[in-house]
């Protein structure tokens, strides 16, 4: 299989631990999308959404993964947790390789943002655990819409991705 798989899901759903890891066990390479667009920018994401805006982030970032998908041959892409939600990108990442949704209880979500790195996050930076609870409900129903058109809905709350896996290379098997 050379097209790319793509990661998207909630923030704090594992798209980047998930990624590497999958990576790794099918022999490809691994992209971030984030890390890409700091590396592209000079910036972390959360400075470019703060002092640039929102509008500008998605922006840069639909022009990132454009570019990426075009060339990322067999690459597993972690995508942050907006992008298939703007600029028709699950669109784009549907026709240019497979999606695959990383699903996540929403309290396994929650534990995990409050628990780890919460300031580089531009959406919850600064936010209490109430703030973060409900963040990540009216978010998740918001685009809910926008995940479940993966071509994979992976329901994953340990990170264990041996299933996944098997999953993969069974599809690259048939093709």
């Amino acid at each position: 299989m050379n097209q790319p798989l793509f990661l998207v899901g909630m923030p704090g759903a594992g798209k980047s631990t998930i990624g590497r890891k999958l990576a790794l066990a099918l022999q490809k390479p691994f992209l971030d999308l984030d890390e890409y667009l700091e590396g592209k920018y000079q910036e972390k994401v959360s400075q470019l959404f703060s002092e640039k805006g929102e509008a500008f982030f998605r922006e840069a970032e639909a022009a990132a993964l454009r570019e990426v998908g075009a060339r990322a041959t067999g690459t597993v892409i972690a995508t942050g947790g907006g992008t298939p939600c703007f600029q028709n990108n699950m669109a784009f990442m549907n026709e240019t390789g497979t999606t695959i949704f990383i699903k996540v209880p929403e309290a396994a979500l929650v534990e995990r943002l409050v628990g780890y790195n919460r300031e580089q996050r531009p959406l919850i930076a600064g936010k209490t655990t109430p703030e973060i609870k409900q963040f990540v409900t009216t978010t998740l129903a918001n685009r809910l819409e926008f995940y479940s058109q993966a071509q994979i809905i992976y329901q994953n709350a340990s990170r264990n991705i041996t299933d996944l896996i098997h999953l993969i290379q069974r599809m690259e098997s048939m093709c």
